[in-house]
Order: structure tokens, then C-alpha cells, then sequence
């Protein structure tokens, strides 16, 4: 849902931007607009200015228009037919019509500076995790360095440093690393690589190399219960903190909401005890088991995960040190 959001409200941008061009030139050049609309179809929201123009927001955001004053469309009055748009010169015309692209050419030009002169913020590349057995524990990395440069050039974020080594998908060659560690003393680091990862549907370069960013801890405290999903049928509820986890014989420490949801992710219909805390109405902080079994959802590519149909609390998200970005 979001991503939809985020695409209309980005196509709606791009469309305002391309129609004002055209607008704004029309009126420069004395042409009358009749309408200025954002999206098709009945409009939702209507304002007409002193100058004659509605301007309108309709349900359907796959575009918009700019509807000017023509005798070819339409009879006009004998006082406005100077403000027709067929009465114009042809590089009146010209310049009318091709505003609206010109001015998404310069709003895209803008864009860009903008990125270039305040930059693109991100995690700062210090590693939070690396997993043993991993081509990145065996070169001596370790939680706490950092990446400071792939093949000699610098990276400054986790999302340049995945940038840099997708480039190197299905190459036989060689990944040198820049690292710094805890005592600022900088290293280089090699990897070798054959046809890497060319063996897999979705490529993760970080995980390959069995690295992870470093990442504040949120609390596993549950936000939010579906009804009828494995959480509401085990007890669980809003407010609920899983302390411990135990499957396979096994009991796991929940330091983090991460951890909680990987353990569930593996397990998919396979009973597993949890250990909360719960805060009863007089304030006593009371230690609850539950058992709990996660239904099996298939995802992309036909993967079988658990799912229990509960969610984060919002208030257990820390903010992010100014340090980190």
C-alpha cells in the first residue's frame, strides 16, 4: 500500500509540474485557460479564479490537463476570441505546447543539484554483525569496523557500499575492501569471487560476504494484534514483551524485535513456547507462557514462511544517532 502511495503521489507531482508549464506559458502568451486539471474523471474538488480558470483534483491520478480557449473545440465569444489559443502565432503555439516538458526536464535538473549539493543520507557503514563461517569472518572482520572504500572508491553509507558490490554479480575476479577498525588503523581485505552469485534468484551481496549493518536493538513489544491470526489465538496482546523463545529444544534470548521475527519466519507451523512480560491493569509486571504456532504464508518465488499476524509497537523504535547517518 505504501509503495502505491508513493507512486501516485509521485506521479501527481510530475503531472502538476508538466501541466503548470503549460499553463504558465498560456498565460504569458495571453492564451485563457479554461481548466487546469490534476488526475481524470469527475472532479472531487473544484475552485474557479477571478480570471475564469477551475482548477480541479479528479479520483483518477494517472495524469492531467490543461484545457485553454480554441475555436476549434468550441464557439467563443467575440470578446475573447483574441485570447484563443488558435489565434496565436505558430511559436506561440510552439512555446505553449512544449512547456510542459521542458519544465519536468528543469524540475528534474533541480532535483539532481539538490541531491548533489545536500547529499543522500544513510547508515553510516560500520558493520553490526558478521556471521562466522563467512568469507568476511575468515578475512578478520568484525563487529564495529567499518567500510571505508570498495576497489579503492569510498563509500560513505550500507546503501553505496550494496551499490558498489552488485556491480561484481556474476564476475570471476576479485572484491577488495578498505576497512577501519576500532583502532583507526586502515586495512585492505580481499575476496575472491567466481561467477558470483549468478546461483541465485534474488542476490545478496552483503549476505554473501555475511555481513550485517550495524543496528540500534528494538524491543520485541507487540503493537498490534490481527484478529483471528496465531497471535490473537495464543493470547497474545498489545504490550506483550517476548523476553525468550523456545523451538527445537532450544531457548533463544529476544534482545531484538529482528531476532523474534526471523525465529517465527523459520519455523512456519511448528508449535514454540514464548516467554513474556505482560503489565497487569495494577501495574505488576507479571511473566507469562504462551505457546505459539505460526500459520504457513508462501511468499515470492513460492518460499513457505511463518506468520503470526502481529506487529511492532511504534513507541519501541528508537531514534536513529545523528552519529549513525
Amino acid at each position: 500500500m505504501s509503495t502505491l502511495l508513493s507512486f501516485i503521489l509521485a506521479i501527481s507531482i510530475l503531472v502538476v509540474i508538466h501541466e503548470f508549464g503549460h499553463f504558465w506559458v498560456a498565460r504569458r502568451c495571453g492564451v485563457k485557460v479554461l481548466r487546469f486539471s490534476v488526475g481524470f474523471g469527475k472532479p472531487l474538488w473544484s475552485y474557479t479564479d477571478k480570471l475564469g480558470t477551475e482548477f480541479s483534483i479528479a479520483p483518477i491520478p494517472l495524469g492531467g490537463y490543461v484545457k485553454m480557449l480554441d475555436e476549434r473545440e468550441a464557439e467563443v465569444k467575440p470578446e475573447e476570441v483574441h485570447q484563443a489559443f488558435n489565434q496565436k502565432t505558430v511559436w506561440q503555439r510552439i512555446t505553449i505546447a512544449s512547456a510542459g516538458p521542458i519544465a519536468n526536464f528543469i524540475f528534474a535538473i533541480l532535483a539532481y543539484w539538490s541531491l548533489y549539493v545536500t547529499g543522500v543520507s544513510g547508515l553510516v557503514p560500520v558493520i553490526g554483525t558478521v556471521d562466522q563461517d563467512s568469507p568476511a569472518y575468515e578475512q578478520g572482520l568484525r563487529a564495529g569496523d567499518r567500510i571505508v572504500a570498495v576497489d579503492d572508491e569510498s563509500v560513505d553509507s550500507f546503501q553505496e557500499v550494496s551499490w558498489q558490490l552488485i556491480s561484481y554479480i556474476g564476475e570471476t575476479t576479485q572484491i577488495p575492501l578498505t576497512i577501519e577498525g576500532g583502532n583507526q588503523i586502515q586495512r585492505r581485505v580481499i575476496f575472491p569471487i567466481e561467477s558470483w552469485l549468478t546461483d541465485q534468484e534474488a542476490p545478496d551481496p552483503m549476505k554473501a560476504l555475511g555481513i550485517k549493518p550495524r543496528l540500534l536493538p528494538i524491543e520485541a513489544i507487540i503493537g498490534q494484534v490481527l484478529e483471528g491470526g496465531a497471535a490473537q489465538k495464543s493470547g497474545l496482546m498489545t504490550g506483550d514483551k517476548v523476553t525468550e523463545l523456545l523451538v527445537d529444544d532450544f531457548t533463544h534470548e529476544i534482545n531484538d524485535w529482528r531476532d523474534w521475527v526471523e525465529l517465527v519466519r523459520e519455523h512456519p507451523n511448528q508449535t514454540m513456547e514464548l516467554f513474556i512480560q505482560r503489565t497487569a491493569s495494577n501495574g505488576e509486571l507479571q511473566q507469562i507462557k504462551v505457546q505459539l504456532t505460526p500459520r504457513v504464508k508462501t511468499v515470492e518465488n513460492g518460499k513457505i514462511i511463518g506468520h503470526v499476524g502481529a506487529g511492532i509497537d511504534p513507541a519501541a523504535i528508537p531514534e536513529i544517532p545523528k552519529n549513525w547517518i
